[in-house]
């Protein structure tokens, strides 16, 4: 995590998981560009949950797939200040 992020330095990084990667990253982040999908999937890793009275709604997006009918949504959440 530290080797990371110093190597970042203020360049913008994209977390694409697994789910103890995002909890160590969330900390850090000031923008999240999440896609949910409304359908319940079998598994045992999810992201983490994020505190609403810490995150503002920037864009939503909705979406349906034509091939499988599979609808969800593109959000962008920023750190509020």
């Amino acid at each position: 995590l530290d080797e990371v992020l110093k190597m970042a330095n203020e360049s913008k990084l994209f977390i694409i998981g697994g789910g103890d990667i995002y909890r160590q990253f969330l900390p850090f982040a000031c923008c999240l560009e999440l896609t949910l999908l409304d359908h319940d999937f079998v598994g045992d890793t999810r992201f983490p949950q994020i505190d609403n009275y810490e995150w503002v709604l920037k864009n939503e997006e909705a979406f349906e797939d034509t091939e499988t009918g599979l609808k969800g949504w593109f959000r962008t959440l920023n750190r509020m200040q």
